[in-house]
């Protein structure tokens, strides 16, 4: 009822019409597809680099603020690259279909391989639908398996699996072109090895009541799997999403339109009482504006031979339950609208409470979908070292550590930001600027602010270029005393001379 196109339970044969349920209120599809919309603009934005690769607390313990600030812009220029892949428009469909099926089941899976056909496109992400895969949970409650039942047409599964091992059957199926044109059903294990630390990615395929062939069999340091909750339930895989949560709501609101669409068409169109007196023919009877039925007579002591039939029904009350359920509705999605953004210009505390408006909205589930994002920055930079595109870096948030600067995410970071601008406002108020030069460490807390709100690294002086740049102005300000100090001499040494 609110993705009806595609359904995420049920199984679609090949060339089978897609099950739509009798809909009347579109208000559920119209909430879904916007959030997931503003999912993708806040979380992910396209035309923006949301994400950071920083060193991590280990290495700036041990290293000092020059060879950190040295390895930052190595890492930026990794960074540049990644930010390209998720840039392309494949991986903007797919994470956006996965957040749609995130928002209907509650759970969106997109599975990330590497494409070795194409150097400009160095990685598939592939969408998977809750009718194809399933999820089990490991002993510490993470997922440790996740089995997928994929639909391939023969001639396709080597451009998915280059090192595939076709067995006989496959390889008579590629011969023919219409049977290598008709999917097949493969089943695809991806199971973390606890001693090795690996993930171990196989695909099999089996015919009915055959044993299963291994196509392909891969270890991936990182899971080829990106998963999007966008809830949990203790003891469960899975957790409800905001359409499931709110599925009362839509139907109830879908019956009460199909009420009202009934009701209107009775008053439209009307119903009739036709008297059985020979002459009206009830079955071929046709009521169309401008229409002529013939009868015998429209009155007499046998009554008319039709008489309307009253049929209004004060539904005023429906349109109060009908807005309250739609209002329900939007808000269990998220779909609530800020104010505009333009007309003059807004202040630092208005720009911060809008920020924490979008993270009020979709509440915990900001943090699930941050964790999700540097699980793929982890994939998608496992699969480019292993290409030779960039330098193979292991990013596991103590050595180097990933910051996602999207503006969901950046929400969360503003609190702490906004604590640290009333703190300085607080020093100035009661001790003026000197004092709060003093104690507060201002040329370091403007370059944090920076990183925080994902200014670049690029347009932020590093350790160096401060010194050398705090010379310059020492050198300047030294000269201005200088000169100040020939001209007070030179006037006083005027003033002192009498005339003749």
């Amino acid at each position: 009822m609110a993705c009806p196109w595609r359904n995420p339970y049920a199984e679609v044969t090949d060339g089978g019409p897609i099950p739509m349920p009798n809909l009347f209120d579109s208000t559920a599809m119209i909430s879904t597809f916007r959030t997931a919309n503003r999912l993708l603009t806040d979380l992910v934005p396209p035309d923006q680099s949301w994400v950071e690769i920083k060193p991590g607390p280990v290495l700036s313990m041990r290293m000092s603020k020059a060879q950190e600030a040295e390895l930052a812009k190595t890492l930026f220029q990794i960074q540049q690259i990644i930010v390209m892949v998720f840039k392309s428009d494949k991986f903007i469909n797919s994470i956006w279909e996965a957040f749609l099926d995130m928002l209907v089941s509650g759970l969106g899976a997109m599975l990330v391989l590497e494409n070795v056909h194409n150097d400009t496109e160095p990685l598939i992400f592939i969408t998977a639908s809750q009718a194809e895969i399933s999820v089990e949970d490991g002993p510490d409650g993470a997922p440790a398996a996740i089995f997928r039942r994929p639909r391939v047409k023969p001639r396709n599964i080597k451009r998915l699996w280059p090192t595939a091992k076709l067995n006989d059957e496959l390889l008579e199926m590629l011969k023919d072109n219409k049977k290598s044109n008709k999917a097949v059903e493969l089943m695809e294990v991806t199971e973390l090895d606890h001693k090795s630390g690996k993930w171990v990615y196989r695909v099999f395929y089996r015919k009915k009541g055959d044993d299963p062939h291994q196509l392909v069999m891969q270890e991936h340091d990182t899971c080829p799997w990106i998963l999007f909750p966008w809830s949990k339930i203790p003891g469960c895989e899975y957790g409800p999403g905001p359409v499931l949560l709110s599925l009362p709501d839509i139907r109830t609101a879908n019956k009460v339109v199909e009420f009202q669409l009934k009701n209107a068409a009775l008053a439209l169109a009307g119903m009739y009482l036709v008297q059985d007196d020979g002459v009206v023919n009830p079955d071929t009877i046709q009521i169309i504006p401008g229409g002529m039925i013939p009868v015998k007579s429209t009155g007499g002591s046998m009554g008319a031979s039709m008489t309307p039939l009253p049929v209004g029904r004060d539904f005023d009350l429906s349109q109060f339950i009908l807005a309250d359920l739609r209002t329900g509705i939007r808000q269990s999605l998220s779909d609530q609208s800020l104010p505009p953004a333009d007309g003059t210009r807004r202040s630092a505390t208005e720009i911060i409470e809008r920020m924490r408006v979008l993270t009020s909205d979709f509440g915990g589930a900001v943090g699930r979908l941050t964790s999700a994002l540097v699980a793929l920055v982890r994939r998608v930079a496992d699969v480019l070292g292993r290409r030779g595109m960039i330098p193979k870096v292991k990013i596991d948030n103590f050595a180097l550590r990933v910051q996602v600067n999207s503006p969901l995410a950046q929400a969360q970071q503003l609190s702490l930001v906004e604590k640290v601008v009333r703190w300085i406002e607080i020093c100035q108020t009661i001790g003026g600027p000197q004092l709060t030069a003093l104690v507060a460490k201002l040329e370091e807390i403007l370059v944090w602010i920076g990183g925080q709100i994902g200014v670049p690294n690029d347009l932020i002086r590093d350790v160096t270029e401060r010194a050398a740049e705090r010379k310059k102005m020492e050198d300047m300000a030294a000269m201005q005393a200088a000169a100040g100090m020939d001209t007070a001499q030179a006037a006083g040494g005027m003033g002192g001379m009498q005339p003749a």
